[in-house]
């Protein structure tokens, strides 16, 4: 769906090492909140969630869930994005962010699945919940 095209390549200023400390907080805690993609990089990032958004509602494998509210059906979640938004997909799956979540993990990390969970106003919220093991 999407022909752009990043380098894998990490920008200057994208953040890839990680510390001792940053493993020691990761592992202690389950999260680390890090300055992996600069201010460039999120606003490509939320572009590409607006242009994924406006996809067909039937698409040709990706898809889109939608939830009832007061206004009607409002987009609540996107999935199976990856082989249909070239950016989105080297973003994941190559330079900064799998370097970090590597490292953290100890091993090289992979993806399993992908997801968006929108939150739009008049959207009903996420109760606080952990995902059941797959």
């Amino acid at each position: 769906m999407n022909d752009s095209n990043r380098t894998g390549q990490n920008p200057p200023g994208i953040r890839t090492a990680v510390s001792p400390a940053d493993i020691e907080h990761f592992n202690c805690t389950g999260w680390l909140l890090t300055d992996t993609l600069d201010a460039a990089g999120v606003e490509e990032l939320r572009s590409w969630m607006d242009e994924i958004a406006q996809w067909p509602e039937q698409g040709d494998g990706w898809m889109h869930h939608y939830e009832l509210t007061d206004e009607g059906p409002k987009l609540c979640r996107s999935e199976n994005l990856i082989p249909f938004h070239s950016g989105l997909r080297e973003l994941i799956t190559t330079g900064a962010l799998i370097e970090v979540a590597s490292a953290l993990l100890g091993s090289q990390a992979v993806l399993y699945k992908e997801k968006v969970n929108y939150k739009l106003p008049g959207g009903a919220g996420y109760a606080p919940h952990q995902d059941a093991p797959a």
